[in-house]
């Protein structure tokens, strides 16, 4: 295979990447060509040692897909990150999406038992009919104690949610950097 033939697969298996990106990437395997040309080594020679431009495509996408959860924190960034990282194999589809779904689902009935707290500082103030000023005071605590945890419970699970993020995108790094072989300690 040609140096431009190279090229233009890797440009085509980049296509999901920004223009600016892309042109980044080939540039980098132009200078890759370049060099081992200069060096006197054939262009087959240098496409079969690079690899093929598919496989490198998915790394570079993955790492662009990582880099971007890290700088733009969203949820659609992260689920981009993790559908990324199991492209590398059926592995990584039980050992990354697994974890990601049991702490999406964790952290979702605790925001649904926050907004129940709400629902029942509500209620216990609305609802309940009552007689007497003792009564009134009673449910007035009774609602003010339920929206605090409320509202004490939200803050922590802001800032749980903001953990659990940069704890799971560390997670999908370290697997990475496990299934390309490198050190993970």
């Amino acid at each position: 295979m040609t140096h431009t033939e190279y090229l233009n697969h890797l440009e085509k298996h980049l296509h999901q990447l920004p223009e600016q990106e892309k042109q980044e990437v080939l540039a980098d395997y132009q200078e890759h060509f370049e060099m081992g040309m200069l060096e006197g080594r054939e262009a087959s020679e240098i496409a079969k040692d690079l690899g093929h431009p598919r496989d490198i495509a998915k790394e570079v996408y993955l790492q662009f897909r990582i880099e971007n959860a890290e700088t733009n924190k969203s949820i659609t960034n992260l689920s981009q990150a993790i559908l990324s990282t199991m492209s590398l194999g059926l592995f990584n589809l039980i050992i990354v999406l697994g974890p990601a779904i049991a702490l999406l689902g964790i952290y979702i009935s605790l925001w649904a038992a926050v907004f129940s707290l709400y629902v029942g500082a509500i209620g216990v103030f609305f609802v309940t009919s009552s007689s007497g000023v003792q009564l009134i005071l009673l449910q007035l605590f009774s609602a003010m104690v339920l929206a605090g945890l409320g509202i004490m419970l939200t803050i922590g699970l802001i800032k749980l949610g903001n953990m659990l993020y940069q704890l799971f995108m560390k997670y999908v790094k370290w697997n990475v950097k496990i299934v390309k072989g490198e050190n993970y300690v």
